[in-house]
């Protein structure tokens, strides 16, 4: 019995050792050096300090070389040694995001799609624009140099156009139905283009000059069980590759349409997939967190590189066939070395995380926190720009953050269904608060003793933060979507819904669970909680029906100004409680100031923009309004990622500030009202410096955006 459990015993560990041999994983980012994470501030626009985040990833492309990876991003393209992981430079203009980039053959040039339709020459050695081409009517999905680099084309859904480099002219239009699941293969003389529909594979050739196909097109009809998610091309053209939702990749024969293999082994839907330069080798993502590398002659796997995310979008070779580059959404960039079969560097500073809503200020310093990678948190001291330190603990997707008043301690709610609290100082994981049967929704701190949260278990609970255990709950009755809290965490706002019925909003006591009806139902909610705003000190709300906008005093649970005025849902509410004001901003470009105790009317800020006479309603309107710490100063942050500010006194604008690409999505001040914090849906938090601000400029000496 004895001999039978020892050579059990070794079994096991031989398993497991193979297992970790074949499946080699990416380190745990406690492991990546903190360094990395310090965001070189290239490109800072106008007015700002600093910049934290790098955009989204959208596609990668190493140079011929293979020294330089270029990542294209929503800020821009980044180039990065391969090597080392370092940066290397930001390659942008005009606040444009990148959606695509490709090296020239010789490696001396790199062409970019920007998200304005445009796509832009840069000298890779000097970093320098050089030239740009327009014409596409439609966003670009993918650039790509000819052989012979004489050549580029930039492809979107409604086909591809062809221009030539040497004279930087325009060559002609191809139009196709093309999509991002999408591939085309540049020839000398023809393009090759081949598309993934339901089951079905369809390709064929086009000839450059004569802009006609060169045969009829192709189809193969139920190439999978389940629906085809992406194809690829091999380099020459003569291969075929489909990933589908049933877990297979299969190679096809382009020219005798034939199956050559099918390849097996991911658990889980293929996201992507690409050929190595030389066509001998081919890479898959899959839902299954998993990249495999095949040998496109044999069918059999080469090597499996297990990762932390299930979203990744983005896999190439480089073009010495030594390297594997991988980007998924949560950004994070894993190189991996074939020859060896192991994970070579990571590169960070990517992602959606780094649009931070959750700043807290302190007197000597401004700490940051912000998501990285799904379930980790990162602690950045903003005016030094350092990763202060990575907090690692939960399992699973961090959703919500909040600081203590005094900024000592940072508590965290998550999709696992735990609330983790850290000493913001030394990064010491203290408490973990467990209670909530659904992920965690919201946190804030009452007082620096007692944390509030809410989950989709639709309970409120109250924490105390000392002892570590739930003091006190009750049942609200809505999901997350439809609750919001106080800034000091003394009352919950929630909605509820009847079918052809207007919404009711109810405020809830945290302290003894009550909950007060508002006397007037409310209609327009499409951005709750954010256009039902509550004053810095918790004494007002204000919400909107469909012909009022209505002041509610918390104190005394009772209407405190009915103020008449047409609203929408697209109308936005900021209150200060120190100078009594109310601000209302809409679609028509119209911000409006209210004295909330008279309900007289104090002012109007214009934001509107006419152009040929038309409103450019939609990029102009205005997300995101918060009042400095005096009531002297008005800002707005607008869906162009403008940000425009206003003198209360006056209704001056005194600054304009450009740096995001895309929408404003969050606005704060710190204390002294010295530094403005936005965040926006470009992935990136930028800190504005206010100190020159003076209340005599005026429209004329500001730059005006159109």
């Amino acid at each position: 019995m004895k001999k039978a459990l020892v050579i059990i015993f070794f079994i096991i560990v031989i398993v497991v050792t193979i297992w970790l041999f074949r499946y080699p994983s990416t380190p745990d980012l406690l492991d990546v050096n903190t360094a990395q994470l310090k965001t070189q501030q290239w490109h800072l626009p106008d007015g700002a300090k600093a910049r934290i985040g790098k955009g989204y990833v959208k596609d990668l492309a190493y140079s011929p070389d293979s020294t330089i990876l270029a990542v294209a991003s929503s800020t821009g393209t980044w180039l990065y040694d391969t090597n080392s992981g370092n940066e290397l430079a930001l390659l942008t203009k005009n606040r444009e995001g990148t959606n695509s980039v490709g090296f020239s053959p010789d490696g001396k040039t790199i062409a970019t799609a920007c998200g304005n339709k445009l796509v832009r020459l840069w000298n890779v050695e000097t970093r320098t624009l050089m030239h740009t081409f327009m014409g596409h009517r439609r966003d670009i999905i993918g650039v790509h140099f000819s052989s012979d680099g004489t050549t580029l084309t930039g492809w979107s859904d409604y086909g591809l156009r062809i221009w030539d480099i040497g004279k930087s002219v325009f060559k002609q239009d191809m139009n196709m139905p093309l999509g991002r699941q999408s591939d085309i293969a540049f020839h000398s003389d023809r393009i090759s283009v081949v598309d993934g529909n339901h089951k079905t594979i369809r390709y064929y050739d086009l000839g450059i000059e004569t802009k006609k196909e060169k045969n009829d097109g192709h189809e193969i009809n139920d190439a999978h069980k389940e629906s085809i998610k992406c194809v690829s091309f091999s380099p020459d053209g003569k291969m075929i590759a489909s990933g589908s939702r049933d877990k297979t990749v299969r190679l096809w024969n382009a020219e005798t349409e034939t199956l050559h293999k099918t390849l097996k082994g991911h658990r889980k839907p293929i996201l992507s997939l690409t050929f190595s330069r030389d066509g001998s080798r081919i890479a898959s993502t899959s839902e299954d967190k998993t990249i495999r590398v095949w040998n496109v002659d044999t069918g059999r796997r080469k090597h499996t590189f297990k990762t932390n995310s299930k979203h990744l979008h983005r896999i190439v070779f480089s073009p010495n066939g030594e390297t594997l580059a991988s980007a998924s959404l949560d950004g994070i960039i894993h190189q991996w070395d074939l020859n060896t079969g192991k994970h070579k560097n990571t590169i960070v500073g990517h992602g959606g995380g780094f649009a931070s809503k959750n700043i807290v200020f302190s007197k000597d310093k401004i700490t940051a926190a912000t998501t990285y990678g799904d379930n980790h948190i990162i602690l950045y001291d903003v005016k030094t720009q350092e990763v202060q330190v990575v907090l690692s603990g939960h399992k699973k997707r961090v959703n919500c953050l909040s600081f203590s008043s005094d900024g000592k301690i940072l508590a965290s709610g998550s999709q696992d269904k735990t609330i983790r609290l850290w000493d913001v100082t030394t990064g010491e994981h203290k408490k973990t608060l467990r209670g909530h049967s659904q992920q965690v929704s919201h946190v804030v701190f009452k007082d620096d003793e007692t944390l509030v949260s809410n989950g989709d278990d639709r309970m409120v609970r109250l924490w105390d933060v000392k002892k570590g255990r739930q003091k006190y709950r009750f049942e609200v009755g809505v999901f997350s979507q439809n609750i919001g809290f106080s800034p000091d965490g003394n009352f919950a706002l929630s909605r509820n819904y009847k079918k052809d019925q207007p919404y009711s909003l109810y405020m809830w006591d945290i302290e003894t669970g009550s909950r007060t009806t508002l006397s007037k139902q409310i209609i327009y909610t499409m951005h709750f909680p954010a256009n039902i705003p509550i004053s810095s000190d918790g004494s007002m709300l204000a919400y909107c029906t469909d012909s009022e906008i209505v002041v509610w005093d918390v104190t005394t649970s009772k209407e405190k100004k009915i103020i008449p005025q047409e609203t929408s849902m697209f109308s936005f509410l900021a209150l200060d409680s120190g100078f009594k004001m109310l601000v209302k901003t809409d679609h028509d470009g119209i911000i409006k100031l209210w004295n909330v105790d008279t309900g007289d009317k104090r002012n109007e800020l214009k934001n509107q923009y006419i152009i040929d006479g038309y409103y450019k309603d939609i990029m102009r309107q205005i997300h995101q309004i918060a009042f400095s710490p005096d009531g002297t100063i008005f800002v707005g942050g607008r869906a162009d990622g403008v940000i425009n500010v206003w003198d209360i006194t006056t209704g001056k604008r005194i600054k304009t500030f450009m740096g995001h690409v895309g929408q404003v999505t969050y606005l704060k001040f710190s204390p002294d009202g010295q530094t403005l914090v936005s965040s926006g849906s470009d992935g990136t938090t930028l800190l504005w410096d206010l100190s020159e601000l003076s209340s005599k400029n005026n429209d004329e000496n500001v730059q005006m955006v159109n």
